[in-house]
């Protein structure tokens, strides 16, 4: 089936996203974070692109660019081809890395582009970490916006947006930080539902290598951040199957497990049932906002 030809803005300003797979997360670590504007800065010089706003979350990414009448879809292909290729030889692994190609909503108003700039910026306060204070998430340009960062050795140009606030910087800043504190309910929708409602028939076939955690951290950090009572040996109770289908999964990814030993570690329960768990683990954490940057949680709460 052809891919669908990509909708080219007439202003050269988009909102990109970029997504892992679903049983994968994007960005494990920061490392992978900071590899991730390295590479984007490293192509930034090759094509001169504005990026204008970014939040690097662990499954996925926002962008505000301006192609700057350079190849936005050149510019991105590089980042992600190297990027896939640093994943994984990294994570010994092979076969993609993102879920299927970036993709773009052109910026046709300075309204939109203001919503789209706090909605980006917006993203960690679904972190517990940083529910009230995104402005100390080191993986976004906020920091910059409000002046807390230093813009010259960044790859991020603030100006423009914040000289639709106000043309004083620290005004500018001033009403930025307001507007961020306020219940604002825009998103962008009709570009997470492109991603939502595309299937990847990739199957994965993840080994991690170097892991950092232990199949009791995990439990741990279910007990202290959803359910104290929680006991992954415990069968046939409805109220603990959900935590345990999520335990799974972070156990699968962090703790280079495979579903037999998995089986064995919970007590007697075959490959085949620990495998059905962790896919209802994945839908839980696609499906239910408060789960949805569980993998997150989970570094900062041993970071």
């Amino acid at each position: 089936m052809p891919r669908t030809e990509r909708i080219i803005s007439a202003t050269g300003q988009d909102h990109i996203m970029v997504k892992g797979l679903k049983e994968c997360p994007l960005f494990r670590d920061n490392m992978d974070k900071e590899k991730y504007l390295e590479l984007l800065e490293k192509y930034k010089k090759i094509h001169p692109i504005k990026i204008y706003a970014y939040c690097i979350m662990t499954t996925h990414a926002h962008l505000i660019t301006d192609s700057n009448e350079s190849n936005l879809s050149s510019f991105m292909k590089s980042v992600n081809q190297s990027y896939a290729i640093y994943y994984n030889k990294k994570y010994n692994r092979e076969g993609h890395v993102f879920h299927d190609r970036f993709k773009n909503k052109p910026i046709l108003t300075d309204k939109y582009m203001k919503n789209l700039s706090l909605y980006i910026h917006r993203n960690p306060k679904d972190i517990k970490k940083f529910k009230h204070n995104t402005e100390k998430y080191k993986y976004s340009s906020l920091p910059i916006y409000l002046g807390l960062k230093d813009e010259a050795n960044s790859i991020i140009d603030s100006s423009y947006v914040l000289q639709l606030y106000d043309a004083n910087i620290n005004e500018a800043r001033k009403k930025y930080l307001v507007a961020m504190n306020q219940d604002d309910k825009f998103t962008d929708i009709d570009l997470i539902n492109e991603f939502n409602t595309q299937k990847t028939h990739y199957k994965s076939d993840i080994r991690v290598i170097n892991s950092r955690f232990e199949t009791e951290h995990i439990v741990e950090f279910i007990r202290k951040n959803f359910d104290r009572t929680f006991n992954i040996h415990l069968k046939y109770d409805r109220n603990n199957i959900e935590y345990k289908a999520l335990s799974v999964v972070l156990i699968k990814y962090y703790c280079n497990c495979t579903y037999k030993s998995i089986g064995h570690m919970i007590g007697n329960m075959t490959s085949s049932n620990v495998s059905r768990l962790c896919k209802k683990g994945l839908e839980l954490i696609d499906s239910k906002k408060e789960y949805s940057f569980i993998f997150d949680d989970l570094l900062n709460f041993y970071s």
